[in-house]
C-alpha cells in the first residue's frame, strides 16, 4: 500500500479539564499532550501506523513547532520529503480544550504565517505508485494538481470536506471518494449523499460522530455504519483517522461496507488516548478489534 498526503500540517497543544471552563476563570490543566495534528497529516500518519508506505506534502515554518511537526510524521515513518520549511514563517498550530465530562473538544487555531503550497515547487513524482491521495481542502492550488495527476495515473482521490467553500467545490470534480463532516452533512440538508454526489465523486460519506456514518456508491443503496462503543477520553482527530484508515481500507480494496467499518474501528480505537496520534491503532490491535466484534 502506498498513500500520499497533501494539505495541512500543525502542533496541537492538548489540555484536558473537568469541564469547559467559564469566561474570567482560572482552571487546572491536566493532563497535557503536545503532538502533531492536521487533517491530511493525521490521516496519513494513521496509514502509517496501519501498514502503509507514506508521503506527506505540505508548507510549515522553519520554527520550533516546525521542527516539533516533522518529527512527529518522520517518527512514524512519514516520508517528508515534500515538507517545504518556510524561512522565517510561523507554523500551524491549534490549542484544544478537552472536556473530561464527555470527551468533547473545543479547538483555538492559528493557521500560521507560511504563504499557500506554489503548485510549481511540488514534485509530483511523489505520487507516482500510490494507491490513494488524502487531500483536505487546505491547499487547493497545490491539490488540484496532485488530483489531477493522481487521476490521470488511476490513483484513487480521497478528500476531506470540511465545509462546501470554494475550495472544495474546486476539488469535488476530481473527487473519487468524498468524506464529509457531521456539521457540513447537516448543512446539507436531508440527502447531503445526493448533493455532494452531483458534484463529482462517485462515493460519498459523512461520518455523523456518535450517531457513526452513512455512505453511498454511485446509485447504489445507502450503507449506514454505526459507531463502535468505546471509552473514550478525546475525541480530537477522529474523523482524521477515519479518513487514514479508510485509505488504507480502499488499498486493501475493501467494498463500501468494509471500507467504512475498518475506518470506523480505527475512528474509535483512537478515543482511547488524548490527542489525535497517541490512540492511533496498528493493523494488529485494528483488525483483532474488528474480528471480535464478529
Amino acid at each position: 500500500m502506498r498513500i500520499v498526503g497533501v494539505g495541512l500540517a500543525n502542533l496541537d497543544l492538548l489540555g484536558v479539564l473537568p469541564a469547559y471552563p467559564d469566561k474570567n476563570s482560572k482552571n487546572r490543566v491536566d493532563p497535557v499532550s503536545i503532538q502533531g495534528g492536521g487533517p491530511a497529516a493525521t490521516a496519513v500518519a494513521t496509514a502509517a501506523v496501519l501498514g502503509a508506505e507514506t508521503a506527506f506534502v505540505g508548507a510549515i515554518g522553519d520554527d520550533d513547532f516546525g521542527h516539533a511537526i516533522a518529527r512527529g510524521l518522520e517518527e512514524l515513518g512519514v516520508d517528508v520529503r515534500g515538507l517545504i520549511r518556510v524561512a522565517g514563517a510561523r507554523s500551524p498550530f491549534s490549542f484544544v480544550a478537552v472536556d473530561a465530562s464527555d470527551a468533547s473538544r473545543t479547538v483555538f487555531h492559528a493557521p500560521g504565517s507560511a504563504p499557500p503550497l506554489d503548485p510549481a515547487t511540488i514534485d509530483t513524482d511523489i505520487l507516482d505508485d500510490a494507491d490513494v491521495l488524502i487531500i483536505d481542502a487546505r491547499q487547493p492550488a497545490a491539490q488540484l494538481l496532485a488530483a489531477r495527476r493522481a487521476r490521470a495515473q488511476a490513483t484513487t482521490v480521497l478528500l476531506d470536506a470540511e465545509r462546501l467553500d470554494d475550495a472544495t467545490r474546486s476539488l469535488l470534480p476530481w473527487t473519487d471518494v468524498c468524506i464529509a463532516s457531521a456539521q457540513l452533512g447537516r448543512a446539507l440538508g436531508s440527502d447531503p449523499l445526493a448533493v455532494l454526489a452531483a458534484l463529482g465523486p462517485t462515493t460519498v460519506v459523512v461520518t455523523r460522530g456518535e450517531e457513526g456514518s452513512i455512505g453511498r456508491r454511485a446509485d447504489g443503496p445507502t450503507v449506514h455504519q454505526p459507531a463502535f462503543a468505546v471509552h473514550a477520553v478525546d475525541t480530537t482527530g477522529c474523523g482524521d483517522v477515519y479518513h487514514g484508515a479508510y485509505a488504507v481500507a480502499l488499498a486493501r480494496r475493501l467494498d463500501l461496507a468494509g471500507c467504512m467499518r475498518l475506518a470506523s474501528a480505527a475512528a474509535a480505537l483512537k478515543c482511547r488516548a488524548l490527542g489525535g496520534r497517541a490512540g492511533l491503532p496498528t493493523a494488529a490491535e485494528l483488525d483483532a478489534f474488528l474480528a471480535a466484534r464478529g
